[in-house]
């Protein structure tokens, strides 16, 4: 079973593997979706004639795909590593409540709290219980079986 970091560093290579982004969802100028927002496309700054559709949906047959699905895929190639980024930063702050928690089991103080020793222990059991539960949600959110 992959770690947190692991699938977070698997996810984050598959979007820095996809084409540069913006994506947009816009109109197909052909087929039976005309006029419809069935394509994706990129606005990134590509050599003249380059392709920029990244996918369309269902232009010469029926697809199961609708405008909504084409609008989530145009909006995933910023909304992954948006969402990779905020992780990383909460998995940061979980280290720096786990670095914390050490020290206030150790008897240091944290520099703003000025607590005696039952109130650092009391500080370090908070750490310690909002780190488990914070490891435990994302864990079973993002790391499966």
């Amino acid at each position: 079973m992959p770690s947190i970091t692991d699938r977070l560093d698997q996810i984050a290579a598959r979007a820095d593997a996809a084409t540069v982004g913006p994506w947009d969802a816009e109109v197909e100028i052909d087929g039976i979706y005309a006029d419809r927002r069935t394509v994706v496309k990129t606005r990134a700054d590509l050599p003249p004639m380059s392709a920029r559709r990244i996918v369309s949906v269902g232009q010469t047959r029926r697809h199961r795909g609708t405008e909504s699905d084409v609008a989530f895929i145009a909006a995933a190639r910023q909304d992954v590593p948006d969402l990779v980024a905020a992780l990383r930063a909460v998995l940061t702050l979980r280290d720096e409540w786990v670095e914390q928690a050490d020290a206030h089991e150790n008897g240091g103080h944290s520099p703003v709290s000025g607590y005696g020793q039952g109130e650092c222990d009391t500080e370090a059991r908070v750490y310690r219980e909002v780190e488990s539960r914070l490891l435990r949600a994302v864990e079973s959110a993002l790391v499966q079986p």
